[in-house]
């Protein structure tokens, strides 16, 4: 939204491209002078020096890990995430981008010897002690692994990587996390004689204490005995005990709110391997039993607490009423709020904490007010009277201009091509 309060402001008409890799050799058929401004957040960006220019003419800005502008005057070849390249392909003065990752067997990287050059979004796997003589026409990341081992990629259980597996391979190299908490998988793992290396492991102590040499790796997470397992996000509540135990492992984050202490008195024990969120008042009774590899105190939650996840216009009489009642809120936005020009400062004392994870308009007089309630922001705060002289347009025209993306084509995506 802050793209578009600046679209309103500048009257311009722009690009917004969001993307992982954005792959911009050629102007065809004039696209990008639709814009006045354009804006590009990747991560890596490939451009013509001609395009290049173009952008530099319209002062676009540009944030990404790497950027490289060089001309590309072949046949492009786009290949598809987990392409493998071996020795008989042919891609003679043949410029080849992949979005994902390229793996190459054996002898493959002779077939990258006469290409124009290869542009990997993910990574290209490539075999140790067959030469490196290749890398030089790659642009993005390049990781070697054993020759001999079958590659795969992203987070797997054990038993799915056994089952896929050829009969020939007994070395498997992962570029993610294994999950190896079930016996059965293991011992068939070890009966034929397989090896395995990856980034991370997940297991239980007492199977890495008979299982843990069939595995190489960069991270070792070892659930203790007698614990049940939970991934990602936990929020505790006052079933999490009846659903998992009394002894939980968490492999992610955990939420404790106020209103749900009462929950820790059926758990013995908590372990959480990311960060334990928990209000400052209860981090007693969470040490009492739990331990995390970090922690995030924060106030404690009032009762009434308002989620915004669209557009939605709050006024005086609103505020006022509920000052009147004795009662504050709680405000999360993950959109677009609006306090009209009845709004007044006193008004902001109903308010107890501000999470802005959106867009906020309002009139200068309450602005200072809201400031110290907003406890958390990833989003914009904006003047009422500063949008409305800028943009010559009247609260209500500003609001419909942002709900209906304002003059602005916004492109969110994971690989751009534009050629």
């Amino acid at each position: 939204m802050l793209d578009q309060i600046k679209q309103l402001m500048s009257k311009e008409k722009s690009l917004s491209i969001n993307c992982g890799s954005a792959f911009i050799l050629s102007d065809k058929g004039g696209f990008l002078e639709n814009f006045e401004g354009v804006t590009i957040n990747c991560k890596t960006l490939l451009a013509s020096s001609k395009v290049y220019a173009t952008l530099m003419s319209k002062n676009a800005a540009i944030n990404c890990m790497s950027s490289t502008v060089r001309e590309i005057n072949c046949e492009i070849v786009q290949l598809s995430d987990g392409t493998i390249i071996t020795e008989n392909m042919d891609f003679t003065d043949k410029f080849i981008i992949s979005q994902g990752n390229i793996i190459i067997r054996d002898n493959g990287g002779k077939a990258l010897e006469k290409t124009e050059g290869v542009y990997v979004g993910g990574a290209l796997f490539y075999p140790e002690g067959g030469g490196d003589y290749f890398l030089a026409k790659v642009i993005g990341e390049a990781k070697p692994y054993p020759g001999e081992a079958f590659i795969t990629f992203g987070d797997k259980k054990l038993a799915e990587l056994i089952s896929g597996l050829p009969k020939d391979k007994t070395l498997v190299w992962l570029d993610g996390e294994i999950t190896a908490i079930e016996e059965t998988a293991l011992k068939k793992a070890k009966s034929k004689g397989l090896s395995f290396t990856c980034n991370s492991l997940l297991i239980t102590e007492i199977l890495f204490k008979e299982y843990g040499n069939l595995f190489s790796c960069k991270e070792a997470i070892i659930i203790p005995d007698g614990y049940e397992l939970v991934r990602d996000l936990l929020k505790l509540t006052e079933s999490t005990a009846a659903i998992y135990g009394p002894k939980i492992y968490v492999c992610g984050d955990l939420i404790l709110e106020k209103k749900d202490l009462g929950c820790l008195n059926d758990i013995e024990s908590l372990v959480v391997t990311g960060t334990a969120t928990i209000p400052a008042s209860c981090a007693k009774d969470f040490r009492r039993l739990g331990k995390a590899a970090d922690y995030k105190l924060v106030e404690d939650e009032v009762d009434n607490t308002i989620i915004i996840n669209g557009t939605q216009t709050i006024g005086h009489d609103y505020l006022q009423a509920l000052n009147t009642e004795g009662k504050s809120i709680s405000i999360k936005l993950r959109g677009l709020l609006v306090f009209d020009e009845s709004v007044t400062a006193a008004d902001m004392g109903v308010i107890e904490f501000f999470y802005n994870y959106g867009m906020v308009i309002i009139p200068d007089e309450a602005h200072g007010a809201l400031a110290p309630k907003i406890k958390k922001s990833f989003g914009v705060v904006r003047s009422l009277e500063t949008l409305t002289k800028g943009t010559g347009m009247t609260l209500e025209e500003i609001t419909e201009a942002l709900k209906n993306d304002g003059k602005g084509t916004h492109i969110n995506t994971g690989f751009y091509v534009l050629v």
